[in-house]
């Protein structure tokens, strides 16, 4: 049986690097695949991952780069049904708010219990 596939999609690579290590430890059955681009994630959506956790401000350190609402909208053309959890690091309703109105699933903030929201959600979606 093949692993569920999750793209983390994060500009930081140090945060991204320690959400994989605390995903690889907690749910070894998801295959993580990291894109720090959303550029690159959604060349790779015929991969169709079941999630894909997306930093909001993909675009802060990439000028001209896809935000995180256009690569959940590209990344959706062609995996329709991944569900898409937003980080950020931004505490604001009204930023949830307008990734939940482009079609998100969560919004997670980037604080001390991010990791383990992010674990409840992929159980939840399991």
């Amino acid at each position: 049986m093949s692993r569920k596939k999750l793209f983390i999609i994060e500009d930081d690579p140090m945060f991204a690097e320690m959400l994989k290590d605390h995903l690889s430890a907690q749910r070894p059955n998801w295959e993580l695949i990291h894109f720090s681009t959303g550029e690159e994630a959604v060349k790779n959506a015929y991969m169709e991952p079941v999630v894909a956790i997306i930093d909001y401000h993909l675009d802060l350190n990439n000028a001209g780069g896809m935000s995180g609402i256009d690569t959940m909208t590209e990344l959706r053309k062609s995996a329709k049904n991944t569900h898409c959890v937003f980080l950020s690091g931004q505490k604001s309703y009204g930023l949830a708010l307008q990734t939940i109105s482009h079609g998100a699933n969560n919004y997670v903030l980037k604080d001390d219990a991010a990791f383990a929201e992010i674990v409840r959600i992929l159980d939840s979606v399991s």
